[in-house]
């Protein structure tokens, strides 16, 4: 195999899991959106999150050898995945609590500009002209989409795009910060 042959199929692949995560990224909005009239934001957080904390904590214990976290290192990882774990999924339902899905999925697909903005203020990655060029382009797209009137399917639907944009801002923390703590502790 030549190393353009294995880079493509790097690249497939790459694309293939982008895909991957963003098509349940994006169902997770709809079924939320589906279930948060028979139950409210927190308990939902709570089943979703809690649930599958305790199965990773079981692969966790079962691992041979854990992680020695630094004290420092616990404490900013305590915050951050607090933001990503609880705030953000909170903020999702309660924001799918009062938006359409639409535009729930809409403000959803913001994350990455809003990943770039913050890594970028941060001084974490560095904004080119074409990287401005497309957030610009993707903000108007995305304040000309959510421009519709939809008083009379969700009377709240502002309220949820705040809801929702405060998710994006935690799950785009966690992207932003998280970085180095994966690659020191890894991703479990």
């Amino acid at each position: 195999m030549t190393a353009y042959s294995t880079n493509l199929k790097t690249t497939l692949w790459g694309i293939f899991w982008a895909c991957f995560s963003t098509s349940l990224g994006g169902t997770t909005v709809v079924f939320t959106r589906m279930i948060i009239d028979d139950t409210d934001p927190l308990s939902l957080t709570a089943i979703r999150y809690g649930g599958a904390a305790i199965i990773l904590l079981g692969f966790m214990v079962a691992k041979t050898r854990l992680p020695v976290f630094a004290r420092r290192d616990l404490i900013v990882l305590t915050l951050i995945g607090t933001v990503m774990f609880a705030a953000f999924p909170f903020f999702m339902a309660t924001a799918l609590a009062d938006t359409t899905a639409a535009r729930g999925g809409l403000l959803f697909a913001t994350m990455p500009i809003i990943t770039m903005s913050m890594a970028a203020l941060f001084g974490i990655e560095r904004l080119t002209p074409l990287k401005v060029i497309a957030v610009l382009t993707a903000i108007a797209g995305t304040t000309v989409a959510l421009g519709e009137n939809v008083q009379d399917i969700a009377p709240h639907a502002l309220r949820g795009d705040v809801f929702m944009l405060l998710g994006m801002l935690c799950a785009s923390s966690f992207n932003v910060f998280s970085g180095k703590y994966l690659i020191q502790y890894g991703n479990l």
